[in-house]
């Protein structure tokens, strides 16, 4: 802790302190501690009293570090007789010793007192000491290696004569010495008047003035000499290896921390060597804390602009084998060689008959490296030479353009081209023609095919000519398909002979024979005569002839009439219409008879197919008539082959055969055997019903056997008499629906009393082919009455009395009770289909039969078609595919339900194709088919429909067109059916459908 002056002087004591290295300060420590600790300090002032003598004392010099106190001892040897002896004590810095000791500085360094000591009277036995104690004060400054001494005077004030007496004191600094800086205000603009401001700056302030030593070294930056009077800026010749202290060193003042120097700047006016040079200053100071060298770079930032260096006055021409002169002038100097290389090209203005002279070929024209020129550092002029080539060549006058560029150490200034025109002598102009070789024409795209011209002779001047790719006539090659259509101005350089151009040839893969030629043609020669004014150029065809093809083809044959798309196709296309010629073998398995049972299969419409020029695909129509018959898969056989006139065109002229495959896609027949209730006594005729139509038999074998079914007891052999096996034969043909006899089954009236009872029907297809659905016979419960007479006409129960009111085969039979209802969903379904028929009975488990007839003029009877067991809760169903309109009623015991009519609305197959070029067919197939149908088609024309054919539906149930019409066109058609009111067969309209001719 640090006491200020103003407390020492205050309390008129400084408390111990020592300062300093570690080392030190221990050291003084145990000194000073010991000199304190021995010695009291006297503090008081004694009566002065006359000594009968003088008497001598003796003062031992002291020491201490700033911050401590001197401790001076004064002696009075022994023997000394006195009275009380006074003595008066003072402090004084002592002067500077150079090289031995610095002079402190009372109130800075040390505390000034003036202090009075008195020995006692008497004579002494032994040495009298006394102790006084100087305060030093701890600055923190430093203040060098060197002590600090202090005079310290003691006078005697009783006795008065003798001394005075005195000793040194001296002050050891404790403070690190400061480190310094250097800094400067670079980098300095260079201009009249600047100066760069060298900065030393300690850390810490010093207590002794601190000196640097500085001096410059050149770096980019050159200082001004009498050998260099333009040098950039004015030297520092310090010597920093010596101790002198120079007009170019920085003294930091005591207590200071920073002193400076100031470097005056030049303004040379001269492009230095870069933007910002600079040079060093070094730098050596004294009593600073290592390291005391030290080195600062100082920038000095160029005003001068790059030098501008431009094109001097050059000749505008020059003559064959002279040199052109190329001055150089640069608006400032530079530290530097200033360099710039030449160039030449075309001139700036094109001046009309002279041409563009070649460099290399009309002047000399070397390697880049060599059309360097310069201008020494310093100087602003020099001049380069471009030697002019003499020819033998008779030459317009030509024209180049001299350019200066890739300056260094300067920039281009506003002149740095000029045109120059050399001049030449007259010759023969030479002669065109074009070389006329084939050009291949490619596989596909645009691929430019080289033309080359010639000329006889070289020329010495650039020759043009007019050119254009255009047919011939007559028309060989023909534009855009072929060729592109071109024009142009061909160019020959002088000195050259040939000249390219290219032609667009346009590539395919049409075979065109011998090829195709198209025209190249000249005009508007300059510098040149034309051998000819046109040239034939051959397209060299690259294509084969085409490959016919013709691919199988297989289908499902489907419920209606559809029309097949016959490809014949060409491995390539020809330049030419190819016609083939289609025939049907007649050896396939499909057939055209429509006699036969599910015959009329197809109908080739098409007999000769067109592939158009350029095209690789022809078509023809089969149409194919679907129907519902099942039927095994059956196969067209088909022949192409061109026509004869065609027959060259091809690489092989076949036949070349394909097969359709109508695939079967209508399920094989269902035999169901139809289930029926009969009484004890009765025989009951058993039936079955025959769903789906094929063109081969179904052969059944049916079983009968008592079974339990639903719950109900199984009849006994006793019950019926069982007509064993029986064989029925489905005819191929068999319309669905068709309901066939099995047998007629007697049933047993006997006494007992008992349940339903039921006898199991059922059969196996014969061959694998086709399926049977069992049935059911129920007896009816009986209460064991006597037995009936069946053939008594009397015999209210008799099934076959007419006039019995319960005859069950009677269906206008109203019976008693609640009627049966029936329903379906839609009384008018769109095409043949099969009709849900739902509906309700008065008894839970009631047998249902459903009775049908046609639709037709004359009304037909009743006929049983199906019979089921309605559910618990008296529900029944069933399922009828008609293809006309059908009249439906059920019976349940003794009631009959009301007339259902469903009819049937037709859904027309419209197919409209264009089979070759300017043709156009329709087909119209009803679905239901029918024959002998109207049939109207129309067309949309101008917003409106359009009748454009009528006619009447075939066997097949189909009407079909073909007609010629203009290539080109696109229409649309719709087609209406009328069908057939009486037979329930509602009309309808189709889809339109639109169609290109070909």
């Amino acid at each position: 802790m640090r006491y200020p002056q103003a407390h020492a002087a205050k309390s008129g004591s400084v408390p111990f302190a020592l300062r300093g290295k570690k080392s030190l300060r221990t050291a003084m420590s145990v000194a000073v501690a010991a000199a304190v600790g021995l010695v009291p300090t006297v503090a008081f002032v004694s009566p002065a009293y006359a000594l009968a003598d003088p008497v001598d004392i003796t003062v031992a010099a002291a020491s201490t570090v700033e911050g401590g106190d001197l401790s001076f001892v004064i002696t009075q040897p022994a023997g000394t007789t006195t009275a009380n002896a006074v003595y008066t004590v003072t402090v004084e810095a002592k002067a500077n010793d150079p090289g031995v000791s610095w002079a402190p500085k009372a109130g800075s360094d040390f505390v000034a007192s003036t202090t009075t000591v008195t020995f006692p009277s008497g004579t002494t036995t032994a040495d009298v000491k006394k102790t006084v104690n100087i305060r030093t004060i701890d600055d923190a400054l430093y203040e060098g290696p060197l002590p600090e001494i202090v005079t310290f005077k003691v006078t005697p004030v009783a006795p008065t004569t003798g001394g005075p007496f005195s000793a040194e004191g001296k002050i050891l600094d404790n403070d690190d010495a400061p480190a310094y800086s250097l800094s400067s205000n670079g980098p300095v603009t260079e201009a009249t008047g600047a100066k760069a401001v060298i900065t030393a700056k300690l850390d810490v302030p010093s207590g002794r003035d601190t000196t640097v030593k500085l001096s410059s070294v050149d770096g980019t930056a050159i200082a001004t000499t009498v050998d260099s009077p333009n040098g950039d800026y004015t030297t520092i010749t310090d010597d920093v290896a010596t101790t002198t202290v120079a007009e170019d060193s920085i003294v930091i003042p005591e207590g200071k921390t920073s002193g400076a120097l100031e470097v005056p700047i030049t303004k040379d006016n001269l492009r230095d060597t870069a933007e910002v040079e600079t040079f060093t200053v070094n730098a050596s100071a004294m009593a600073v804390a290592a390291p005391a060298n030290k080195s600062l770079q100082v920038g000095i930032t160029d005003v001068d602009p790059m030098p501008k260096v431009s094109l001097g006055d050059i000749l505008p021409t020059a003559d064959e084998g002279t040199d052109l002169n190329v001055p150089l002038v640069a608006d400032i100097a530079s530290d530097k060689p200033i360099t710039v290389r030449w160039d030449a090209g075309p001139p700036m203005t094109k001046v009309e008959d002279h041409e563009v002279a070649t460099p290399g070929t009309d002047f000399t024209y070397p390697a880049a490296s060599q059309r360097v020129l310069t201008i020494k550092a310093k100087e602003k002029t020099a001049t380069g030479k471009v030697p002019i080539t003499a020819d033998p060549l008779n030459e317009a006058p030509e024209d180049f353009n001299l350019q200066l560029a890739n300056p260094t150490n300067a920039v281009l200034g506003s002149k740095s081209a000029a045109d120059v025109t050399i001049i030449d002598k007259d010759s023969t102009p030479p002669v065109i023609s074009i070389a006329t070789t084939d050009v291949q024409e490619g596989d596909s795209g645009k691929t430019a095919r080289t033309i080359t011209a010639k000329l006889d002779t070289p020329s010495g001047r650039t020759v043009k000519v007019n050119w254009s790719a255009e047919a011939k006539s007559p028309v060989d090659a023909s534009p855009v398909k072929d060729f592109i259509a071109k024009t142009g101005t061909l160019v020959f350089p002088a000195g050259a002979q040939t000249a390219t151009f290219t032609v667009d040839i346009v590539g395919d893969m049409i075979y065109e024979g011998a090829g195709e030629k198209f025209a190249i043609k000249l005009s508007s020669p300059v510098g040149a005569t034309l051998g000819a004014s046109s040239y034939d150029i051959n397209i060299k065809d690259d294509d084969n002839k085409p490959k016919i093809t013709f691919d199988d083809y297989k289908m499902k044959e489907g419920n209606m009439t559809t029309a097949l798309l016959l490809q014949v196709k060409l491995s390539n296309p020809s330049n030419k219409p190819i016609s083939i010629d289609v025939t049907d073998a007649m050896t396939g398995t499909a057939t055209t008879d429509p006699s036969v049972v599910g015959g009329n299969d197809y109908l080739l419409t098409t007999t000769s197919i067109l592939i158009p020029a350029e095209s690789t695909t022809g078509y023809g129509v089969v149409l194919v008539n679907g129907d519902l018959i099942n039927e095994r898969d059956e196969t067209v056989n088909l022949k192409v082959a061109p026509a004869s006139a065609n027959s060259s065109d091809v690489e092989t002229a076949g036949p070349f055969a394909a097969t359709l495959m109508l695939e079967n896609d209508d399920k094989a027949p269902d035999f169901e055997v139809n289930s029926v209730v009969g009484h004890e006594g009765e025989t009951v005729v058993v039936n079955g019903t025959v769903t789906g139509i094929s063109d081969q038999a179904l052969t059944a074998s049916i079983q009968f056997g008592g079974a339990a079914i639903d719950g109900h007891k199984a009849a006994d052999p006793s019950d019926f008499v069982n007509p064993g096996t029986q064989t029925v034969t489905i005819d191929p043909g068999t319309e669905s629906g068709s309901i066939l006899h099995i047998a007629d089954v007697k049933i047993i009236d006997d006494e007992q009393e008992e349940p339903d009872e039921t006898i199991r029907v059922w059969g196996t297809p014969l061959g694998g082919f086709g399926t049977v659905t069992e049935g059911v016979i129920k007896i009816a419960a009986n209460d064991g009455g006597k037995p009936t007479d069946p053939t008594d006409p009397t015999d209210p129960t008799d099934p076959t009395d007419p006039t019995d009111p319960t005859d069950p085969t009677d269906p206008t039979d109203p019976g008693t009770g609640d009627k049966p209802t029936i329903t379906t969903p839609n009384p008018v379904v769109t095409g043949a289909i099969a009709v849900p028929i739902a509906g309700k009975v008065h008894e839970p488990k009631a047998w249902v039969e459903l009775w049908g007839a046609p639709m037709s003029e004359e009304p037909e009877e009743f006929v049983k078609l199906r019979s089921v067991e309605a559910d618990g809760s008296g529900m029944y169903s069933f399922s009828r595919w008609i293809g006309q309109g059908y009249r439906f009623k059920v019976k349940s015991g003794e009631m009959t339900s009301d007339e259902l009519v469903v009819r049937v609305k037709q859904n027309p197959a419209l197919v409209v194709t264009s089979p070759g070029k300017g043709w156009l067919k329709v087909a119209v197939t009803g679905n239901p088919k029918d024959a002998g149908q109207d049939v109207i088609v129309q067309s949309w024309v101008s917003g409106a429909w359009k009748t454009v054919y009528k006619g009447k539906t075939g066997d097949n149930g189909s009407y079909w067109k073909q007609v010629k019409i203009a290539s080109g066109k696109k229409l649309t058609f719709r087609a209406y059916i009328a069908g057939y009111t009486p037979e329930g067969i509602l009309g309808e309209w189709s889809g339109s459908k639109a169609v290109t001719i070909k």
